[in-house]
């Protein structure tokens, strides 16, 4: 069967939503110079935030609240190693932007560890995409379209533990050498 009968209107939503986000940010731009130009980024995209991984920074609902401050920071070093800007960061996690911009600048009180659920996802791809990719290749690859993730990029595929699932298997067949 042909595979664009299988395709409604509303997947491509979020691809032609997206295009229009990056067009408009000018995102691939930055990313692909430095990718070019061979930049050692290791001083943005270590494994550790601070003494925490970021999945340690949002935890999950076992260990309770987690202080404003620290989330702050954390969706700071996301967006400093995705490469990407708040709006395109809150379209992936599918939150509104105005929550986003909330969560980065209130520095007091807690935020319960199932509101950081769609950070952790993404914490969570990052870090694995991390252990799998140089430096460079780890911004490259994240926000990159690719043909077994509809034509997304890994970037727009934190909605959901499923979409994050699908984009840890390409990302595990890069890392195993697994055909995909």
């Amino acid at each position: 069967s042909d595979w664009s009968s299988d395709v409604c209107s509303s997947d491509l939503e979020p691809i032609l939503k997206y295009n229009e986000i990056r067009d408009d940010a000018k995102l691939q731009e930055p990313i692909k110079e430095k990718f070019d130009r061979g930049i050692d980024e290791r001083q943005y995209s270590v494994y550790t935030f601070g003494m925490q991984t970021l999945t340690e920074v949002f935890p999950n609902t076992e260990h309770g609240a987690v202080p404003a401050k620290e989330v702050a920071e954390g969706i700071h070093q996301v967006l400093k190693v995705l490469h990407v800007s708040k709006r395109v960061l809150a379209h992936g996690l599918g939150l509104s932007e105005s929550f986003l911009n909330r969560m980065l600048t209130r520095k007091k009180g807690t935020y319960k560890a199932e509101t950081l659920r769609p950070l952790r996802r993404a914490a969570r791809l990052i870090e694995e995409t991390q252990k799998t990719l140089s430096p460079e290749g780890v911004p490259f690859w994240l926000n990159h379209p690719h043909p077994y993730l509809n034509n997304l990029p890994p970037v727009m595929c934190m909605r959901s533990d499923a979409e994050v699932d699908r984009a840890l298997t390409q990302l595990y067949a890069i890392r195993y050498g697994m055909p995909a």
